[in-house]
Parts: C-alpha cells; structure tokens; sequence
C-alpha cells in the first residue's frame, strides 16, 4: 500500500513543474509568438487554442498540487487516509496522461502558424 504523505509529495512536485512549465509557456513563449505572428500579418487569434489548453494545464496543475497538499496534512488515524490516497493516484495518473497530450497540443498549436508563414515570408506563391 502507498504511504500517503510520499503520494502526496508526488502530486505536489508534479503540480509545482507543470505550473512552473505554464508560467514559462504562458509569459514568455507564447507573448513571443503572438509579436512575431503580428509582424508577420497574422491574425491575433491564432493562438487562442494555446490559451485553452493552458488554461486546462492550470486546472490539472492546481488540482494536483491542492490535492497534494492535502493528503500531506492527512494523519494516518484518519478515516479518510485510504480514499485520499486512492484519489491522489489516480489524479496522478490522469494528470500525467493528459498533461503530457496536451502539452503536445500547446507545441503542435503554437508553431502550427509558422507553416502557413513560410510562403508569404519567402515571397512564393
């Protein structure tokens, strides 16, 4: 049986990288994109779907790294020891899933508009 104290470490350290790595997305990469895409003649939409999906990124991370905290501060006489762990692994497990497809889908809709650049900054039609 997982000791709940170590499961909730982990959720709070895999909650604080994926916050770290939305912090880092969201205010330095993806304001360089849309600079670069506006000079470029691009519309300021084009990333909205990044500011989705980060804005999921934040929900798991939160959650995580709130659950976490709280399996931490569970004693282990408590009634709720066992379903707290239980939860925390399996937030675990979807937070990982789903946070590694959607961090593919904040790559993939950030640099998505760069291909449909090529020919208008070369100058080919």
């Amino acid at each position: 049986m997982l000791k709940p104290k170590v499961v909730g470490v982990i959720d709070v350290v895999i909650g604080l990288l994926q916050l770290i790595y939305i912090s880092v997305v969201g205010v330095w990469v993806v304001p360089r994109l849309t600079k670069l895409y506006g000079q470029l003649g691009q519309s300021q939409t084009v990333l909205l779907p990044t500011y989705l999906v980060l804005g999921l990124l934040v929900l798991l991370g939160t959650t995580n790294l709130l659950h976490g905290l709280r399996l931490t501060n569970v004693g282990p006489d408590s009634s709720h020891h066992h379903r707290f762990t239980q939860t925390a692994v399996t937030l675990l497990a979807v937070n990982l899933v789903l946070g590694s497809l959607l961090v593919g889908v904040v790559i993939y809709s950030s640099l998505l508009p760069l291909s449909s650049l090529g020919p208008a900054v070369t100058g080919v039609r």
